[in-house]
């Protein structure tokens, strides 16, 4: 899935700000000069809304954030860049699962692939 399916699905469903200012072909003024996409103002939808459509999208499950502030870090042998330039944040559950949050559409392969890993936290 890219990241135009996800905007198609949001176009679908009505939330786009303006459906006509998101051209992927074209440029947009939704994109700044790394041309990524600025999902805060692409849509309507209040941050958390923006969170449960892109997990619903994704098939995968939402986050909360109550969840990541009581969790185990996990990515402290990456750059602090890397994870903020992705959108990513790394942690063990309260289960002890590795968990990825992606705060993000991603192109390629579909997040739910990277949502969980069954095995031990140190693992992916």
């Amino acid at each position: 899935m890219l990241q135009s399916d996800f905007v198609a699905h949001l176009a679908r469903k009505g939330v786009l700000r303006d459906p006509r200012s998101f051209d992927p072909g074209a440029g947009s003024r939704n994109r700044n000069l790394q041309d990524e996409i600025d999902w805060s103002g692409l849509t309507k939808l209040t941050p958390s809304a923006f969170a449960d459509e892109l997990a619903a999208f994704y098939q995968c499950g939402r986050v909360q954030r109550s969840d990541l502030v009581g969790a185990h870090f996990a990515g402290t042998e990456l750059s602090a860049r890397f994870l903020k330039e992705e959108r990513i944040f790394p942690y063990q559950d309260e289960s002890g699962a590795l968990t990825l949050a992606i705060a993000a559409p991603i192109d390629g392969t579909p997040p739910i692939r990277v949502c969980k890993s069954n095995g031990p936290a140190g693992r992916a």
